[in-house]
């Protein structure tokens, strides 16, 4: 469960990346259509910073994308800030998300294992 803080940063980090002003930049009302607004970003968490590969005790808003690029290719409209609220970001490669479709043997109410045998 998110404290105060943590649900007024993630709100503010939905806010800017997929509120009215990003969903008009991304349908093409104030950017080009070579410039793809926040289409690399898949989803907002909360959680512990990663410095470094190593994880810290610090919160900070998880923003996943599907592939990282460097700041110095980065348009300056499309960085993502260094903080929302009071909690720093994290920006986290993950690739494109995909529901997974469960196969016909899976019953919610059963112990489903691994290895249908």
């Amino acid at each position: 469960m998110l404290n105060a803080k943590q649900k007024n940063a993630k709100s503010k980090a939905k806010a800017y990346f997929f509120g009215p002003e990003a969903i008009a930049a991304m349908m093409g009302s104030t950017v080009s259509t070579a410039d793809e607004g926040f289409k690399n970003i898949v989803g907002i968490g909360v959680g512990p910073k990663s410095t470094g590969g190593a994880i810290t005790h610090q919160d900070s808003i998880h923003v996943y994308v599907r592939m990282k690029t460097p700041k110095s290719q980065l348009p300056a409209h499309q960085e993502v800030p260094p903080q929302f609220g009071s909690l720093a970001t994290d920006v986290i490669e993950v690739g494109d998300i995909t529901a997974c479709q469960t196969t016909s043997t899976f019953n919610r109410r059963n112990r489903n294992r691994p290895v249908v045998s």
